[in-house]
């Protein structure tokens, strides 16, 4: 119940699909987005943010931290 923060490892339209899905039942208020290349994750960051969903690029270490980990690759 207390699970909030969320990293995600992977940048394409499935890591985008796992975020809706797991802000439906759960509370998640700090999402990470962790992917080999920066600028598909800063991609995946701004489309989020057009849904009104705050995520930021994170780095590997984010997972250490992290409540739930999706892997969308």
């Amino acid at each position: 119940r207390d699970a909030h923060r969320l990293v995600v490892l992977a940048a394409g339209p499935p890591a985008e699909g796992h975020v809706h899905a797991l802000r439906a039942v759960r509370t998640i208020d700090d999402i990470r987005i962790v992917a080999r290349s920066p600028e598909s994750a800063t991609a995946l960051v701004e489309r989020l943010g057009e849904h009104g969903i705050p995520a930021a690029v994170g780095v590997t270490g984010d997972v250490s931290r992290a409540d739930i980990i999706a892997t969308a690759t």
